[in-house]
């Protein structure tokens, strides 16, 4: 049996969304035509719905798992076996309604689940895809004009009709490859109404006698989906304004709603406005009105003060933009039912005691130190290993299992020889790094309140993993054999006549003591080729020439030709390796070293895979001043000595 994945995307509509079990309903499959078709064919692919079934790998006809991206590789190709910790949670509640098959999604109670459902919560990805299981004996092509009927609906061809297939699993993906099929609202009777549904047939039979694309042009489908976006949203708010509800026309932008439906929506409103005014009754407030009011808030904060700002932000015409701090904060206390009076210090703790001011800058601290540590120029995860700790005790980690070669079966009957794995491991355990930050009072009234410089402490945090890692580097460490990370014992540390700064010479010693690295069996060379050069800044100038130069003469002195040669002296090691030059290592230091493929050497292990810093506001019950604490917790190990060298230069 054959097993092909589907993309089926769809667009997510916030009432079907359930944040407290983790959980959207949302259709699956559709007999709608998808591109890109099996193994590049130029027809579209349709699949029966009702010709599919529901039978997950371990049995299960009512319940099939989540995984992320069809568990794939990056070549495309599937990752089997599947393992428990692949696992997202699962898909059920399947039913088949007017050609569509939906079912409700079920997120797990993991770190790596809930990251994936926020990105659903929060729109940052929208769509979910199926696998299937099928025969190519089900698969019935229709050429050009070719037509037939299967429960009084023609299908037209070009197309490829999947009569019959089984799900066995469903995906979270980026894109996804049909239109038509959308998440639930609840509420709904689960039956599309017959006008829809004519469209819908419609649309299918468009699609199946269009000519087929000649390719997915993927820059093409984002710009024209960027700007069906914008027309999207300049109609929505052209209507919400024209009738005076554009708060409304924000959360029908926000929540994705469709041109008709913000229509449907615009005028209910409008209507129940009529009727309010004429019964003299109050007119309902948004809850999520206070949100509006923070967002802004921040958006004209973060402009004032050049912290950044954000896609959907309001500036133009934002008055917080031109607020001083201390003007914020009677605005917040005024908005609490608290007359700003008294003196400025006054007025100062009132805000920090009696209204939401803290809470802004909570949120709007979080906003701007999250930016600079993203922003920060970081180099250790261009070598570094990412992983994951619970807690603050002493971890092992073992060392790669390594199993050389397969050996050679003597005869139909003899077993598979036993193979070996490592014993050996290094420990590890995570520090915690942190630090409080104290905003005044005084500061408050001198409008002293650097948004921009709060967000520095992020770069702090930045910089706190950047020069622990680098310094670890440097360091050699010790590891559980007693031995120097890079040493004689070891194999792989330059001595003698190798000593000395990059050349082809020293470095073709490097490679070859890298190459002639043994596995586990002591026997095996595991052939590893250098991919990244790290050195102290101090190098950079002179090595950096060194690898960018493709010939060489055969003087001493870089650059400077033989008379009789000239530069023909080909230079083996141009362009070959990534180079890393750090200020975190000593500029007195000459050494230099190799690092073998990304994650195979070195280790960042964050507490709880919290990679971002926390951070935390209070206010100090004696003197009224703002503290802000930002905190990261994470673990630095080597994995393997095998996959690095030093030359000490």
């Amino acid at each position: 049996m054959e097993v092909k994945v589907y993309k089926k995307s769809i667009s997510l509509v916030p009432e079907t969304l359930n944040e407290e079990e983790r959980s959207f309903e949302a259709v699956i499959m559709s007999d709608a035509p998808a591109y890109p078709a099996i193994g590049g064919s130029e027809f579209p692919d349709i699949w029966l719905v009702d010709g599919l079934s529901v039978r997950a790998d371990n049995g299960s006809a009512d319940r099939v798992p989540i995984f992320d991206s069809h568990n794939v590789d990056d070549s495309g190709r599937r990752i089997k076996p599947y393992k428990a910790r692949d696992v997202l949670g699962s898909i059920s509640n399947f039913n088949r309604e007017g050609g569509k098959l939906k079912a409700k999604f079920f997120f797990a109670d993991t770190l790596s689940a809930k990251d994936i459902f926020g990105l659903y919560r929060d729109k940052h990805i929208t769509d979910v895809s199926a696998g299937v299981k099928y025969r190519k004996d089900d698969v019935q092509t229709l050429a050009a004009g070719e037509e037939v009927a299967i429960k009084n609906k023609t299908y037209k061809g070009p197309a490829n009709l999947h009569m019959a297939g089984e799900i066995f699993e469903g995906s979270t993906v980026l894109a996804g490859a049909i239109s038509d099929a959308k998440i639930l609202s609840k509420g709904e009777n689960h039956m599309e109404n017959e006008k829809q549904e004519k469209k819908t047939e419609e649309a299918v039979d468009v699609a199946l006698n269009a000519a087929p694309p000649a390719a997915v042009d993927e820059k093409e489908i984002s710009l024209n989906a960027q700007k069906l976006e914008r027309e999207r949203i300049k109609e929505i708010t052209a209507m919400a304004k024209n009738f005076g509800i554009s708060e409304l026309g924000d959360s029908l932008i926000e929540n994705g709603s469709s041109i008709d439906d913000a229509r449907k929506a615009i005028m209910e409103k409008h209507l129940a406005q009529k009727e309010n005014e004429s019964t003299d009754v109050a007119v309902h407030v948004s809850v999520d009105e206070k949100d509006k009011k923070d967002r802004q808030i921040i958006a004209g904060m973060s402009a004032r003060w050049g912290a950044g700002i954000e896609k959907g932000d309001e500036v133009q015409g934002n008055p917080y933009t031109s607020m001083t701090m201390m003007e914020v904060a009677k605005d917040r206390l005024v908005a609490a039912g608290v007359t700003p009076r008294g003196s400025s210090m006054e007025i100062a703790g009132y805000a920090m005691t009696s209204s939401d001011f803290p809470d802004l800058i909570n949120k709007i601290a979080n906003k701007t130190i999250w930016q600079r540590y993203q922003e920060f120029p970081k180099k250790w995860d261009m070598v570094a290993g990412v992983g994951s700790v619970s807690n603050y005790l002493q971890h092992r980690l073992v060392k790669k299992s390594m199993t050389g070669t397969l050996d050679k079966l003597l005869g139909e009957s003899q077993n598979f020889p036993m193979g070996h794995r490592s014993d050996d491991y290094e420990t590890y355990q995570a520090d915690r790094y942190a630090k409080m930050f104290e905003y005044s009072k005084v500061m408050l009234v001198n409008d002293e309140f650097d948004i921009a410089n709060i967000g520095e402490h992020g770069a702090a945090a930045a910089r706190t993993v950047e020069s622990r890692f680098w310094t670890y580097v440097a360091s050699n460490p010790v590891m559980a054999d007693g031995n120097a990370a890079a040493s004689a014992a070891h194999a792989n540390i330059a001595i003698g006549g190798d000593i000395g700064a990059p050349s082809i010479a020293t470095f073709n010693a490097a490679e070859l003591a890298m190459s002639y690295q043994l596995d586990i069996d002591g026997e095996t060379p595991l052939n590893i080729m250098p991919e990244f050069f790290v050195a102290s800044t101090g190098l950079k100038g002179y090595t950096t020439q060194f690898l960018a130069t493709r010939n060489w003469s055969d003087e001493a002195i870089i650059g400077v030709p033989d008379d009789a040669m000239g530069s023909t002296r080909v230079n083996t090691w141009f362009g070959r390796l990534n180079e890393i030059y750090t200020a975190y290592i000593p500029a007195a230091a000459t050494f230099w070293m190799f690092l073998g493929p990304k994650g195979t050497h070195f280790m960042v292990h964050f507490v709880e895979g919290q990679r971002n810093p926390i951070v935390e506001t209070a206010v100090d019950f004696h003197n009224k001043n703002l503290q802000i604490s930002i905190e990261l917790s994470f673990a630095l190990s080597l994995a393997d000595y095998r996959y690095l060298y030093y030359n000490a230069g």
